[in-house]
């Protein structure tokens, strides 16, 4: 771990909200014009700094509100963007939750409350609605026709779910072998600006879908720009399961490490 620059690797043990963006692209039917690659503000802490003079980039300032300023039209997780509407990411997982098979169809696996010793690997589409700073979500449960679908080609909808707030979409998990996702991992850093990785750890009370959301909703509310993971330990899920996750969450320490461990000696030498 001392490889790390600790401002490129942020570890956010917290809970987050949405809002990215990526640039319109033209479709251009008989000639071939330069995209368009004039920042548009899509999230009120980047149009705050508009005509502004920039800080210190040394200061906890630069690195929480400037730093991605000119980066965000060159998304790295960001792999479907509906204007108003949702944005779609792809965020790598890692967990030490056993792989168990969905009830009502037991073609599509998913992530339970068993756990294991060693961590597990893949990646997962998020498909975030845009929705005001602090807009409770929802996770939707998909009929098993529209699992087939992968959540950036689904139908959006501005409607709220429930009172409560608005769907958000999680599709199946797609795990990887270490060497795939750390291959994967490399290509994000690869292909960011600034070469950073955010690392998501939740609290208890908290199941698998619901910890790649709020990885997501981290990474697009900061906003932030790079590599995304999640490391999800089986956390029970529920309020009644307090003091059972608080013996997970000890048992969880080693495949914890693991992973760290291993992604430490992995990372390039300049993240």
């Amino acid at each position: 771990m001392n490889r790390f620059k600790i401002s490129n690797l942020l570890i956010l043990v917290c809970l987050g909200l949405a809002s990215c963006r990526l640039p319109a692209l033209k479709l251009l039917m008989s000639t071939v014009e330069p995209l368009d690659t004039t920042l548009h503000y899509d999230s009120s802490s980047a149009k705050e700094l508009i005509g502004k003079t920039e800080p210190d980039r040394d200061s906890l300032y630069w690195n929480y509100k400037w730093r991605y300023r000119d980066s965000l039209a060159e998304p790295v997780t960001v792999v479907d963007w509906q204007e108003k509407v949702s944005s779609t990411w792809d965020v790598l997982y890692v967990t030490n939750r056993k792989i168990s098979q969905d009830e009502n169809d037991t073609h599509f696996g998913s992530y339970g409350n068993e756990w294991g010793i060693t961590p597990e690997y893949g990646s997962c589409y998020v498909k975030l609605p845009h929705r005001p700073l602090g807009k409770e979500v929802r996770i939707e449960k998909p009929s098993p026709l529209k699992k087939l679908v992968p959540v950036g080609f689904r139908k959006s909808s501005e409607t709220p779910a429930d009172d409560n707030g608005l769907h958000v979409e999680v599709d199946r998990p797609r795990p990887q072998d270490r060497e795939l996702f750390f291959h994967n991992l490399k290509n994000q850093i690869d292909r960011s600006r600034q070469r950073d990785v955010l690392l998501f750890v939740h609290g208890f009370n908290v199941d698998y879908q619901s910890a790649v959301t709020r990885t997501a909703q981290v990474a697009a509310d900061l906003p932030f720009n790079g590599a995304v993971v999640s490391y999800s330990w089986p956390s029970q899920g529920g309020l009644k399961n307090y003091r059972m996750d608080g013996d997970i969450v000890d048992q969880s320490v080693p495949a914890f490490a693991e992973f760290l461990t291993e992604m430490g000696g992995r990372l390039p030498a300049d993240v």
